[in-house]
């Protein structure tokens, strides 16, 4: 009974790895460390939980559709973050924040999609983030071009989901030779199948 307690104990003390975010995720801003050009920021998602980003001088801020500063942002703003995992898997690294101010979150596409279930918040399904251009796609995979030349063959599953502009979309409506994040797992043969797919507007052209 004592060593139970023990382990009990010593498995409280251990904090909770952090899964990171979506790769699409919005949150409130708590705050940030570092210079204009580099540092951390924390923000909290939707299901409280709180994930802290880096940003470099590639990350483009931005509010009402203009260029923004990390100092500019307040804590209690609501944000839009568009991030990728860092190689060590510890955090992310914010590609894109967008600050959601009152005007901008009238739109349609910031209103909560129902195809996102509780579970799924909390621990997104796939465990592997890829950028990159699409090059071609069909009804059971997508070829897909990472920054660094690779291409990888990803297959589709019947419960992919496609997310256009942060709106639920559909596979056909994905463009080809474009700007999109995947979020895959590999299966037990080493090959990948996607979870999710997002591309839109707030995936830039000019960063690949």
């Amino acid at each position: 009974m004592r060593l139970v307690l023990l382990l009990s104990l010593s498995m409280q003390s251990v904090p909770a790895q952090d899964r990171g975010p979506a790769p699409l995720a919005r949150g409130v801003w708590q705050e940030w460390v570092g210079s204009e050009s580099h540092g951390t920021f924390l923000f909290k998602t939707l299901d409280e939980q709180a994930h802290r980003c880096a940003f470099t001088s590639k990350t483009y801020f931005e509010r009402e559709h203009k260029r923004t500063w990390v100092s500019r942002i307040e804590s209690g703003q609501q944000v839009e973050v568009l991030s990728e995992r860092i190689p060590d898997g510890s955090r992310c690294r914010a590609l894109i924040v967008r600050v959601l101010t009152p005007k901008a979150l009238e739109s349609p596409r910031y209103k909560w999609r129902t195809w996102q279930s509780a579970a799924e918040i909390v621990a997104p399904r796939g465990n592997l983030v890829l950028t990159g251009i699409v090059l071609e796609h069909d009804e059971y995979s997508l070829r897909l071009r990472t920054r660094d030349g690779k291409r990888h063959l990803i297959s589709l599953r019947a419960d992919t989901r496609f997310s256009h502009a942060g709106a639920d979309s559909a596979r056909a409506a994905l463009p080809s030779h474009h700007p999109i994040q995947v979020r895959v797992s590999k299966t037990y043969d080493n090959k990948m199948e996607a979870f999710s797919v997002v591309w839109g507007e707030i995936l830039r052209p000019n960063s690949y």
